[in-house]
């Protein structure tokens, strides 16, 4: 990893406050449900990398507090209404590190004896393992097994000097082939507006890697704009001027981009309609337009990530686009883009600072 960005994560996240929510935090869009762990923290986390994600830190859970938890959960109205259900945790759900496997499997099971159609379990593509998927495979012998994992972006640069996290893409090839080998499905995770890039290059980085993705097999592709979490660099460096709120319309400018194969495999999420909150001061940054055109923006993201039918969504992407908005939220981001424009800031710049700032305190780099 790139040890000034770690070090600047270090920095950043020693005042992180311990996540003081629910031992397990639950989530719920239509059809889907997602249940996040609260834990002591993700391994990568603490190791200084993803200048972008903020899952939280809390403590090791307690299998009692999680079997009370998951009683009142799959009672609950939320669970008996969802079809699908996602497990994650403040990083890997299928980390050893992180979450013991007897909490690991205690909640699959939970899940297995459910009448839910479809599971995710959202986790790094290093805590994957062979005995691992043959366990999964087993408990789950009549319902759709996605492994979600995290992708980014393929460009190796972007991956070290701005986002610093590694993901070796002959190591994940490998990694979705034995997912797949196991009987179960691949979802991977992307990022759209990526920082010190021009909203063009933007877009185009997105699509590299969803081309890459379909390519070599995933089954499902997960878009996630930025968003600007409390206590990350990329929330530093938005209160230093380096980085802009994105437009939810890029996400529309995204999807006309895209082919049928590929408009049929994603997804979207943290469009705007979700927040890690600290406090009233310090809480999610969402993709944000304007009051006119938001609820119509949030409604479409909502319905598209619904309904995998191509002609349903081609439908409604194209209402959304032609649809007669009386802001110019819509307008602008198109000049923006024909104009090609540079980003305002660059990388060189925002490490720079991250430099000085490091510098100016006298931080003891070698305790870090």
């Amino acid at each position: 990893m790139d040890q000034l960005l770690t070090q600047a994560n270090h920095i950043i996240r020693k005042n992180r406050p311990l996540d003081k929510t629910p031992v397990i935090i639950t989530f719920r869009r239509d059809r889907f449900l997602q249940l996040t762990l609260q834990t002591s923290g993700c391994r990568y986390s603490e190791a200084g990398s993803c200048c972008m994600c903020n899952y939280g830190k809390g403590t090791t859970p307690n299998v009692q507090d999680i079997k009370t938890a998951m009683d009142q959960i799959c009672s609950s109205r939320d669970f008996i209404e969802s079809d699908q259900v996602l497990l994650g945790a403040s990083g890997s759900f299928l980390d050893d590190y992180e979450v013991s496997e007897e909490i690991q499997f205690y909640m699959m099971q939970r899940l297995s004896q459910s009448d839910k159609k479809e599971i995710f379990l959202e986790t790094h593509y290093k805590s994957i393992n062979q005995a691992k998927l043959t366990k999964i495979h087993k408990l789950f012998p009549d319902q759709i097994v996605h492994i979600e994992m995290g992708l980014e972006t393929v460009t190796k640069e972007l991956q070290e000097k701005v986002l610093n996290k590694e993901i070796l893409l002959e190591e994940l090839k490998k990694t979705i082939a034995q997912i797949h080998h196991a009987g179960l499905f691949v979802s991977l995770n992307i990022l759209l507006g990526i920082p010190f890039l021009s909203l063009n290059e933007q877009i185009s980085d997105t699509i590299k890697s969803i081309e890459w993705s379909v390519d070599n097999g995933a089954d499902y592709i997960v878009i996630f704009p930025i968003n600007i979490q409390p206590f990350t660099l990329f929330e530093w460096w938005y209160l230093q001027g380096y980085i802009s709120i994105i437009s939810p319309w890029m996400l529309v400018e995204l999807l006309l981009h895209l082919t049928d194969k590929e408009l049929k495999r994603v997804c979207l999420s943290w469009y705007g309609n979700r927040y890690i909150t600290y406090s009233e001061q310090q809480k999610t940054i969402v993709p944000y337009s304007c009051p006119v055109c938001q609820p119509e923006l949030l409604s479409f993201f909502n319905n598209f990530s619904a309904n995998y039918n191509i002609k349903y969504r081609k439908q409604k992407l194209q209402q959304i686009y032609k649809f007669p908005f009386s802001c110019k939220c819509r307008e602008n981001l198109h000049n923006t883009l024909r104009k090609k424009n540079a980003p305002k800031t660059s990388l060189k710049s925002a490490r720079d600072d991250i430099e000085s700032w490091i510098n100016k305190y006298g931080i003891n780099r070698s305790n870090l």
